[in-house]
């Protein structure tokens, strides 16, 4: 959505942080419906590598609607926007000869910081921080478009709002990364980042970026073609979900469940750039090391798993992946909570020293039908038809237990917890009926 908004200028501060150059302004209520959108809005791309927001929550936006609506005492603070596809143009005010500011005089540092600031109304503008907020604003105005409500209407568009204008074209090469690290900067502290958002935008988290690269340079999952309406499908689901619905049958996975199962594998390698980095972005040879191992995974994932072979790289409009993920229960690993499951096994296994090749090949070579021993009625609820999510560190000591290793923890009794989920008593044993094929 491109902002159609007329030309104004309004009156603004200039300062500087770090290396961001930003403007200070207010801007009316009615100005900030008008002018800034949710990212989401914005960038209409489904390729993940382009997410700079998070997603509003509607119920949220409702709540603050009725907030503003409602108590005529209502304030919350400015927003953070960014301006993409454009500059505003800044008109510098000379206060030199200001008499008001002879005695004391204006800080010089300062003294070019005072201006108005034009938006000509073609500039696209979404919010960095605040988009709650902003969705808030745009719902009390809509509920107030009625000629009974026409006064309050008037009064609430005309209230104003601090702006902090910060400019990154994220068409040009390296400014989208700029975005995001600043995205996760604002929010990191606010409020808790949610893995498909640290997937989205973090630059310093090693597990997202190689995640990323995944999704879009891994020939597997990186898709091209597109469907009728120019909309991209993917072999990966993008979103903040964890799941898959029913409907979805072209996904092998999702880009949160990709995530945790890449923080899974490599939990050794990310702790230790964490420690030599300090929690800023590693190094890019640092990185490529890690994704290069990660390819590997999926290339012997691809060579020695028949299903696995058979959807990655394929067209997503074939929807192969609805053949293994079905009300049977399908393939455990085209399942988010089985693929994570996976992941920490392997993961587990390469901190014990055991070699990749070696450990993927053993784990492909395990059952991996939810409707067989070891995982239905344990993973997979055959009655409900739903997987048991609860069950996730069951299923990763299944998976290890199966190549003859103990639990990650000491504290599962693996045994216990498996004849419980069966529904068996006491006196019964069955895990010694669940075979382990060993390291080959």
């Amino acid at each position: 959505m491109y902002n159609t908004a007329r030309p104004k200028r309004f009156p603004a501060l200039r300062s500087r942080i770090g290396d961001w150059y930003y403007y200070v302004t207010t801007l009316p209520f009615h100005e900030v419906a008008r002018r800034v959108q949710p990212a989401t809005e914005l960038v209409t791309t489904p390729d993940m590598s382009a997410w700079i927001q998070r997603s509003v929550v509607q119920e949220r936006a409702k709540t603050i609607a009725n907030y503003l609506i409602t108590r005529p005492q209502h304030f919350f603070p400015g927003i953070v926007v960014g301006v993409y596809l454009g500059e505003p143009t800044w008109y510098e005010i000379d206060v030199e000869d200001n008499v008001v500011l002879t005695d004391p005089a204006i800080d010089p540092n300062a003294q070019y910081n005072l201006g108005l600031l034009e938006l000509d109304g073609t500039e696209q503008l979404y919010a960095i921080d605040g988009q709650h907020r902003i969705a808030g604003i745009k719902a009390a105005l809509e509920q107030l478009d009625f000629p009974e409500s026409r006064e309050h209407h008037e009064r609430l568009g005309n209230e104003d709002l601090a702006i902090l204008f910060v400019s990154a074209d994220i068409a040009n090469e390296g400014q989208l990364e700029r975005v995001r690290r600043l995205f996760t900067t604002l929010n990191k502290e606010a409020k808790k980042v949610s893995d498909a958002e640290i997937v989205a935008l973090d630059e310093d988290d090693a597990a997202a970026i190689v995640t990323r690269w995944i999704a879009t340079r891994y020939d597997g999952l990186r898709v091209s073609s597109a469907d009728a309406d120019g909309s991209l499908p993917h072999l990966v689901q993008l979103g903040t979900r964890d799941e898959i619905p029913p409907t979805n049958q072209r996904s092998i996975t999702t880009i949160v469940s990709l995530y945790r199962m890449t923080k899974g594998i490599f939990q050794k390698d990310i702790t230790a750039l964490n420690k030599k980095y300090q929690g800023n972005r590693p190094d890019d040879e640092d990185l490529e090391a890690i994704y290069a191992e990660a390819e590997m995974v999926w290339d012997l994932m691809r060579e020695r798993d028949e299903a696995l072979g058979n959807v990655l790289g394929s067209d997503p409009a074939e929807q192969l992946a609805a053949v293994h993920r079905n009300d049977q229960g399908g393939h455990i690993l085209f399942r988010p909570m089985g693929l994570q499951s996976f992941g920490r096994a392997l993961g587990l296994l390469r901190t014990r020293k055991v070699e990749t090749k070696r450990a993927v090949e053993a784990l492909c070579s395990l059952p991996m039908s939810l409707s067989e021993s070891p995982w239905v009625n344990v993973v997979w609820n055959p009655n409900t038809r739903r997987m048991n999510n609860d069950s996730q560190s069951v299923a990763e000591a299944l998976f290890l237990h199966m190549v003859g290793h103990e639990p990650r923890s000491k504290r599962l009794n693996l045994a216990k917890r498996y004849r419980e989920l069966l529904g068996l008593p006491e006196e019964d044993d069955p895990i010694k009926d669940v075979p382990v094929y060993g390291l080959r």
